[in-house]
């Protein structure tokens, strides 16, 4: 097992700080809701915020929804590297979850592309640090059309049987995939904690991935409980994750919740049920974002452990990219500013 040495810990951690000071305020996502257009709200990204970096070269005329999230998208990813990269340059083995976690978003996203004619622009501005410490060949991915062309992208790799169960005749689609492939990452990134660490890093780190992974799976749990309640939760697959913080009686009494009251009532006395945030009001998704954005800004501002401080800002910068993405398609639709704020997870509301 690998330790920071206290000296470059506190480097790591001055690092995110100092990173954070970047993150977008309450005044700036005032200001950005009150865009008209998709090009306005890049131009102000341009003008007056970090994301000068990457809007530098655009052109006053107007860009379209595609490209303005392949540049956030960017952005997000090459500060998340730059972390990563300095953890792993001061011997730290936690970087390798987060090239996992892009190893996830590029398998998810390949596989909504499948029978197209490319992935679009989400993938192409991808930091070199993460194309070069994946075990996936990104190329190979791109260019399978089919089941047979992505199951043999990913012969030789961590996830060469992920499509063994379509492949014997499970009807496929993307969301029981995605299961799959957060599963598989999950196991993986839990397996290499234990590990790696021990004592409070790893209690922390455990907790912290166990409750991402949890947050999933309770969203899954409100979808279902709302719009097909009579479905068999058992045979859903929603509760397929293995990497979480339920206990067993807890998992089976979530499962067996007649309806949503009754599922918030069993959550109510999970570890979860002093997150305030899962049981205001509004949609679940942006519940449980909130519920993380209070979790990592938490660690971020007042974790002791190095490696949860870098956690915390992955979070909060992985919220930030989202914020941007829902404004942008708010811009899109032409919703009202109130609309588009509805959907948003800031600090001001955390």
């Amino acid at each position: 097992m690998k330790k920071i040495a206290s000296l470059s810990a506190g480097a790591l951690t001055a690092k995110a700080h100092a990173m954070y000071g970047e993150i977008l305020g309450d005044d700036a996502y005032r200001e950005m809701l009150g865009c008209h257009s998709i090009s306005e709200l890049a131009a102000f990204l341009r003008d007056r915020t970090a994301y000068a970096s990457v809007f530098s070269d655009l052109a006053r005329a107007r860009i379209h929804r595609a490209r303005f999230e392949a540049l956030v998208r960017k952005y997000s990813m090459t500060r998340i590297a730059s972390l990563a990269a300095a953890e792993k340059a001061l011997g730290g083995s936690l970087y390798k979850t987060l090239i996992m976690d892009y190893d996830a978003e590029l398998l998810i996203t390949c596989a909504e592309y499948l029978g197209s004619e490319g992935v679009g622009e989400s993938m192409q501005f991808v930091p070199d640090f993460f194309r070069r410490n994946s075990e996936l060949d990104a190329e190979a991915l791109y260019r399978a059309r089919n089941m047979d062309e992505m199951d043999a992208a990913l012969e030789g790799t961590p996830y060469e049987r992920l499509l063994d169960g379509f492949r014997a005749g499970a009807p496929f689609s993307v969301r029981a995939y995605e299961l799959l492939v957060d599963e598989c990452v999950n196991t993986r990134s839990e397996a290499l904690i234990r590990e790696q660490y021990t004592g409070e890093t790893r209690k922390a780190l455990l907790a912290h991935l166990r409750m991402r992974a949890d947050m999933k799976t309770v969203e899954s749990l409100y979808r279902m409980k709302t719009y097909y309640p009579q479905a068999d939760m058992r045979r859903t697959g929603v509760l397929s994750n293995t990497v979480t913080a339920f206990t067993p009686t807890e998992r089976n009494a979530l499962l067996e919740s007649a309806d949503v009251p009754a599922l918030t009532e069993t959550l109510r006395h999970t570890v979860y049920g002093k997150a305030a945030a899962l049981f205001s009001d509004g949609v679940i998704e942006h519940k449980t974002g909130e519920a993380q954005l209070l979790a990592c800004t938490h660690a971020l501002r007042y974790s002791t452990v190095p490696q949860m401080v870098l956690m915390g800002f992955v979070g909060i910068q992985q919220n930030e990219m989202h914020n941007l993405i829902h404004i942008a398609e708010g811009l899109r639709y032409g919703l009202a500013p109130e609309e588009i704020g509805a959907f948003l997870v800031t600090r001001a509301r955390v």
